[in-house]
């Protein structure tokens, strides 16, 4: 078995133990709750999404060279509650005769993060390497053009702004 297929196999079990020692934390939380009405169902509605949880697989990004800050960005927002639903869903992914950039990052960002919703519901994720959305933030904004390492956050802060004018 290959190093990578032991540590995948690795990870997911920690995955799996953490997620099991979480819902008997709920479940026992759960039946020490004595006055029942919006806490015991709230900490319901809790144990369900711990249940269901485990069995996701997350998709990762392939560092194309010094774009780990990009990677990192991307990888947070992905996770923030109600974004990934709002930009997959607001934003059409091609639209004819486009040229403003940020419009452009937009479309790619909406890509990339569709791309790995998609492999995030088969058995077989796959670690996704974001080379369109890079050469198009390069060639839209020139900060990012010398392919060097630079600051996490003044990527965010360029890709909200992005993301707000568009």
């Amino acid at each position: 078995m290959s190093s990578v297929k032991r540590r995948r196999l690795c990870l997911k079990k920690r995955q799996a133990d953490i997620s099991c020692k979480l819902k008997e934390e709920l479940c026992n939380s759960t039946n020490k709750t004595s006055n029942g009405g919006d806490d015991s169902s709230i900490m319901e509605l809790n144990r369900d999404v711990m249940m269901s949880s485990h069995d996701l697989s997350y998709c990762g990004l392939m560092n194309t060279g010094n774009t780990c800050y990009i990677n990192s960005v991307i990888q947070v927002l992905r996770f923030c509650p109600g974004f990934l639903d709002r930009i997959t869903t607001s934003i059409p992914l091609k639209i004819p005769e486009v040229t403003d950039n940020d419009t452009l990052v937009t479309m790619e960002l909406t890509k990339l993060l569709s791309s790995m919703r998609a492999s995030e519901m088969t058995s077989n994720v796959e670690i996704k390497k974001p080379t369109d959305f890079v050469d198009k933030i390069q060639e839209s904004y020139t900060l990012f053009q010398d392919k060097r390492q630079h600051d996490t956050q003044e990527f965010l802060h360029c890709l909200l702004g992005a993301l707000q004018r568009a």
